[in-house]
């Protein structure tokens, strides 16, 4: 998990395990930079790698069967990127093989892989959303969330 602005707070309300995290200090320069770091650490803990599966916390929708789509179709397929796909745009979640991490530790900005993911779109492998990428960055997304699933 990488963290960011609020990190601390993060950690001290939820139950994330401390040594399951990174916190990107870089973080006001947009969620590339924090796949960059995130990747980076990730390699210095794990460096045989050969895949990494980005994932994004204000989609909670998204389920470790979502997730596992991503995983089995990378391992049938051996698969380029793989990415969601909702509506007409194509991202997150989304998993990117070796041989992207140079595009990845070198990403800065807020749009975070959206160009990487752009730039490879014909031969991106895509996974039907079907809606479990909703984005939930308000209270007021979170309430009507909470009103809908009930």
């Amino acid at each position: 998990v990488v963290l960011g602005a609020y990190a601390d707070t993060v950690l001290d309300t939820t139950q994330i395990n401390p040594g399951t995290t990174t916190v990107n200090r870089n973080w006001r320069h947009g969620m590339g930079s924090s796949i960059a770091h995130g990747l980076k650490t990730f390699l210095e803990r794990e460096p045989g790698l050969e895949a990494i599966l980005i994932t994004l916390a204000d989609q909670p929708l998204v389920d470790a069967q979502y997730h596992n789509q991503f995983i089995t179709t990378y391992i049938k397929e051996s698969a380029g990127i793989i990415a969601s796909q909702y509506d007409k745009n194509i991202g997150v979640p989304a998993l990117f093989p070796k041989s992207f991490f140079k595009e990845l530790l070198d990403l800065d900005g807020a749009r975070g892989a959206q160009n990487l993911l752009l730039s490879h779109h014909d031969t991106i492998r895509k996974i039907n959303a079907r809606g479990k990428t909703r984005d939930i960055d308000t209270r007021n997304d979170y309430e009507r969330l909470q009103r809908e699933g009930s």
